[in-house]
């Protein structure tokens, strides 16, 4: 439900921030009113404008206007080049370091802004209240793959990268803190892999060798944070999870089965282009270079590579200061 005190006057606050085209008002409040819940989080910008035909460089100032006005909040999101997922979301790029590591696919990057840093934004709550607002009451499907993944990454053809990911996906389930959790799933070829979006239990089962009379049971352990994959030769055949999760932390665990040939990470084709910091970032109201965190000589190094800096307005974020 839309609360139409604050909607009519920070729209009004909206529109006198500076003359805009002919009915993008008008969109944007269409869109705030009666979009679905999912159409009001992470809206991409580009995609907006291609959306309601506008032009994408006055969407990005009207989202970035909206912002300030409160009817929006911004997010900085690092995403996975292989598996297309929200790796970190940040209210700022101060948050961001200079590497990171992919806790789906266990693989490590560097934060470039060209390449894999994204601005989005999500409706504000005290404007209009929606599911993603509190992701803990979400399924654990919808967390995994609304939350924790983007569709912005598509393969050359169109399709959602998140949709090649789900076709493969047999099971994602909750795991209560202190709890244990059974999966099962028969597994003729390819590779039996478990994941959590927290990175906390990461496993990997090709399938070799003669089917197996028997279920095969598998102990996976929820806990410390892992950094690769543990890996061990299952038969065709029933494999049987028993996951306990040794946490005081609510987890989510996905199984998939991937076929002959498609690897853990990797999207079976190249990734269309995902990020869009580069544009709001090289965005007017964005005026003050704010180095992203590292030591000052990658600085140096990424200024050489033309990724030189976060831009940050103090009148749109006062938390994009750069750091004392």
């Amino acid at each position: 439900m839309v609360n139409e005190q604050v909607l009519d006057e920070r729209l009004a606050v909206l529109e006198a921030a500076r003359p805009w085209s002919p009915r993008v008002i008008a969109k944007l409040e269409g869109h705030i009113r009666t979009a679905d819940d999912e159409a009001l989080f992470r809206i991409n910008p580009l995609t907006f404008a291609k959306d309601k035909v506008l032009a994408e460089d006055e969407v990005i100032d009207l989202l970035l206007h909206a912002t300030v006005c409160r009817l929006f909040r911004m997010d900085w999101l690092l995403l996975c080049p292989k598996c297309s997922c929200v790796v970190e979301s940040f209210s700022s790029l101060q948050g961001v370091h200079n590497r990171y590591h992919c806790q789906l696919c266990q693989s490590d990057f560097e934060a470039v802004l060209d390449d894999f840093i994204a601005v989005t934004f999500t409706v504000s709550p005290d404007l209009r209240e929606i599911a993603f607002h509190h992701p803990e009451q979400l399924s654990a499907a919808d967390r995994f793959f609304k939350v924790g993944g983007t569709r912005d990454g598509r393969l050359p053809d169109g399709t959602p990268f998140v949709e090649v990911q789900r076709s493969v996906t047999r099971a994602v389930i909750d795991l209560p803190p202190g709890q244990s959790s059974w999966l099962e799933a028969d597994a003729s070829e390819g590779t039996v892999v478990g994941l959590t979006l927290e990175g906390r239990a990461a496993v990997l089962y090709p399938i070799e060798g003669p089917p197996a009379a028997e279920p095969q049971h598998f102990e996976v352990v929820f806990g410390e944070k892992v950094r690769k994959h543990t890996a061990r030769k299952a038969a065709p055949g029933r494999l049987s999870l028993h996951i306990r999760n040794i946490t005081s932390e609510l987890g989510t665990f996905i199984l998939a089965v991937l076929p002959p040939g498609m690897e853990v990470g990797p999207c079976p084709d190249p990734l269309c282009a995902i990020p869009y910091g580069q544009a709001a970032a090289h965005h007017p109201d964005f005026s003050r270079p704010v180095p992203l965190r590292g030591d000052p000589r990658e600085r140096r190094d990424r200024r050489s590579r033309h990724h030189p800096f976060v831009y940050g307005s103090e009148g749109l974020d006062c938390s994009l200061r750069e750091d004392r």
